[in-house]
């Protein structure tokens, strides 16, 4: 009788011998390594962001001082250019990576990644342009508005665009209140947020979600001007005065003193028209 040779190499094996329950537990495990993965890298991004200082070494800052930042110079490099570039919107760098997290560790997989990582970086751009039409603090240090270089770039592109066919603060308002609308948009591609879930997030409200919306965006709005007004008064009482003003103001007394002189040349002029009214009268009496 004869006998078969030993196979060599794997020996094959049917997937279906594999219970289902330990495929998904094998795979829920994966999505959590990778979502612990993700918080880490946000942890450094944080702390590299919110020890960052502008005057410590880095690519547009060339110094020869120890960094503060307590990630080093790899971390200094990284803050200093997502806000010179992005300004505070770089916070959504950070916020939503954290729902990709939360998602990992619930064990849903991310669908369309890819559309998912262009809403996320056309939200950090959109809210970096929304930022840059607000006003700057003075604790402000950098030279760009809050919103970045590419804000500024952005929203003064729109701005210039809009003030051709309307005057003021009214080409603004309307940047800011599209900026705003499309960071939400981007942030919802982003994070994958359904209208399921945006329902029941207004279920309280009734369903009326345009109508907080509309309110909202008027609130900011007429903040944003109540704003831009007290901060023109507030320079125009700071600003230095200059020898142009200080003639005007010389001027203006003088001329002034002019005309006083004047008067008693026409107080002699109307003198004898009194006397002839007076002549007038007495002779009719």
């Amino acid at each position: 009788m004869a006998r078969t040779a030993p196979q060599s190499g794997p020996i094959e094996t049917d997937e279906g011998t594999v219970p289902k329950s330990v495929k998904v537990f094998f795979r829920n495990r994966l999505l959590e390594a990778f979502g612990l993965v993700l918080l880490a890298a946000l942890l450094l991004l944080t702390t590299a962001l919110a020890t960052w200082s502008a005057n410590d070494p880095s690519w547009n800052n060339a110094v020869n001082l120890s960094p503060t930042n307590l990630l080093g110079y790899p971390g200094a490099v990284v803050s200093d250019q997502l806000i010179q570039y992005f300004g505070l919107a770089v916070l959504l760098a950070i916020a939503i990576p954290i729902v990709w997290a939360m998602g990992l560790f619930s064990h849903q997989l991310t669908k369309k990644p890819f559309k998912r990582g262009l809403f996320f970086l056309l939200a950090i751009v959109l809210l970096a342009a929304t930022l840059s039409l607000l006003p700057n603090p003075d604790s402000w240090v950098l030279g760009s508005g809050l919103g970045g270089a590419v804000g500024d770039t952005i929203s003064g592109a729109l701005v210039t665009t809009l003030s051709y066919g309307l005057k003021g603060i009214l080409s603004q308002i309307i940047a800011f209140v599209l900026f705003l609308a499309g960071t939400g948009f981007a942030v919802r591609g982003a994070t994958g947020i359904m209208n399921a879930q945006l329902m029941a997030v207004s279920s309280p409200f009734d369903g009326r979600v345009s109508d907080f919306f509309f309110t909202g965006f008027g609130a900011v709005s007429h903040l944003l001007m109540r704003t831009t007004a007290k901060l023109k008064q507030h320079r125009q009482r700071q600003e230095p005065e200059t020898p142009e003003t200080r003639e005007t103001i010389v001027q203006v007394p003088q001329a002034y003193q002019s005309q006083q002189t004047h008067e008693p040349e026409n107080s002699e002029e109307t003198a004898p028209k009194k006397s002839v009214l007076q002549a007038v009268t007495s002779l009719a009496a």
